[in-house]
């Protein structure tokens, strides 16, 4: 679905005013309500941080560039936020009296013909922060890592925008150091309590998740996207009774934001393998084929050669639909996409890159869609295989009918077994709606019954835990749509059958092989 990372839901701070039988002058009342505004804005920061604020900068004190504005919205840190409506770079400058290691950003987006408006925030010109989409209509706060003491200039540039893709900036807060405690409506185990045995059996299969805020609150209850936040990984662990062997997160294209250790670094640490997505966005296929992009491909492989731990790295996913910018140019040029393909695979093999392992995944085949016979880039260019398919039932948000998982996946794993008959598959995203049947025995059909028994090829299955707002509604993906969702999920992972979370040791410079 989208790449990378993190937070969309809404914080309304409502204040009452109570008449006394006081005069005061316009004056005071002024600096009154000022003052007033600065304490609760001190007290939400207060809430959704438990470390020391180093700064805080309001989005009017940014100095703008074309196409963006100053609008009101209740919903906002002191009721105002930036509305941009075209590419361009707002800046501002920022003073630190101590290191920081946490920068977090207010923002939410709007979604126009299958994008989303994306930023990215340098630093004194370098990166600190990329979002190749801001994909949520209610705030998220988007993550980063930390920034140096003293001043520095913060540029933020604003991609894929238009005026039906309008952004929105409402505050970005510098915290001494990353929050990993943060107010939570449970009580949060550290670890969950496994119901099986920890250690995989001879045929088990790697199992991991696409974690987001969203389904913990967003924002609102300060929670943002695994891995950068523990807490909200915490949660899903506890809630589906085993860890992670896999993490699914996104990152941004190697042009943009070169290889980011920390998040890697944090899954590893868990005992979890990496899932990478990162998509080339908007660039033309062609100039990649063409070798335009070398350089930054050339410096993001040998930084990932220097850290080498194995990690699956999923590029350009569902390229046969045209709902993303390289599906659909892989629609008009097949072999364009294939030769991108290569080429960026070459590069990074050059480097001595041999620990990322290429995963190939395109959405379940549908009528129209681009033949994946032609989007194969063949055997030694890829490591697995991979599919993404839903059950949207008839709370989706579209005309759709209740299928089964093996109704949804049989199809494409039978041709990707006639492409590529010896690598192994991988089901990228899959998820259930609880709209138009019973979602609490879809899953314990699709985990205890479908993928042990009809889908022997299937090495690893990733759930997509985000109620991404698509089609007009919320979808309900997460295992927590519902108690029965829930527990059917956590006694179906249960089995021996998918391994959990300890493989943070892998065989350095390695592909991440089948269990």
């Amino acid at each position: 679905m989208k790449y990378i990372q993190m937070v969309k839901s809404k914080k309304q701070v409502k204040i009452k005013a109570f008449r006394r039988n006081f005069k005061f002058s316009i004056k005071q009342l002024v600096i009154f309500a000022v003052l007033f505004s600065i304490f609760g804005t001190y007290l939400i920061y207060k809430s959704v941080a438990s470390t020391p604020v180093l700064a805080v900068l309001e989005s009017e004190q940014m100095q703008l560039p074309a196409g963006s504005s100053i609008i009101t919205d209740a919903t906002a840190s002191g009721g105002k936020v930036v509305k941009v409506t075209a590419n361009g770079t707002a800046t501002a400058n920022i003073s630190l009296s101590a290191n920081a290691s946490s920068l977090q950003l207010k923002a939410k987006g709007t979604k126009c013909k299958g994008r989303w408006p994306g930023v990215n925030i340098k630093s004194d010109a370098t990166t600190i922060l990329s979002t190749t989409s801001v994909s949520s209509s209610s705030w998220k706060q988007y993550i980063s890592g930390g920034i140096t003491s003293g001043t520095h200039n913060l540029s933020f540039s604003f991609s894929n925008m238009s005026s039906c893709r309008p952004l929105y900036l409402d505050v970005v807060t510098i915290y001494a150091q990353v929050a990993t405690t943060q107010p939570t409506p449970t009580p949060t185990p550290t670890e969950p309590t496994p119901t099986t045995s920890t250690t995989p059996i001879a045929n088990s299969i790697y199992w991991g998740s696409w974690i987001d805020g969203d389904s913990y609150g967003g924002s609102s209850s300060g929670r943002g996207d695994a891995p950068w936040d523990t807490t909200t990984w915490n949660l899903f662990e506890s809630h589906a009774g085993k860890k992670v062997s896999i993490l699914h997160y996104g990152q941004p294209p190697m042009w943009e934001q070169q290889f980011a250790s920390g998040p890697a670094n944090i899954i590893t640490g868990r005992g979890a393998i990496p899932m990478m997505d990162m998509s080339s966005k908007s660039v033309p296929l062609a100039d990649i084929a063409a070798g335009k992009y070398d350089s930054s491909i050339t410096s993001w492989a040998q930084s990932v050669k220097a850290w080498g731990k194995p990690f699956f790295f999923r590029w350009n996913w569902e390229m046969n639909g045209t709902w993303f910018s390289w599906g659909a140019q892989a629609k008009q040029s097949p072999s364009t996409y294939v030769a991108a393909w290569k080429h960026i695979h070459d590069v990074v093999n050059a480097q001595g890159a041999t620990n990322v392992t290429w995963v190939w995944c395109p959405n379940t085949t549908f009528t129209g869609s681009t033949p994946l016979s032609q989007l194969y880039p063949g055997g030694s260019y890829v490591d697995w295989t991979c599919v993404d398919g839903y059950n949207s039932g008839t709370s989706g948000g579209k005309a759709d009918s209740w299928r089964s998982f093996s109704t949804v996946i049989q199809p494409t794993y039978n041709e990707l077994l006639s492409i590529a008959s010896t690598k192994p598959i991988m089901i990228g995203e899959t998820a259930s709606n609880e709209g138009g049947g019973t979602k609490s025995a879809w899953v314990s059909d699709t985990l205890s019954s479908q993928l042990p028994v009809n889908f022997p090829k299937v090495k690893a299955f990733v759930w997509f835990n985000w109620p991404i707002y698509e089609n007009g509604v919320n979808q309900q993906w997460p295992i927590e749509s519902s108690q029965a969702s829930q527990d059917a999920f956590k006694a179906a992972i249960s089995s021996a059958y998918y391994a959990p979370g300890s493989f943070g040791n892998l065989q350095p410079l390695s592909k991440v092989a089948p269990l």
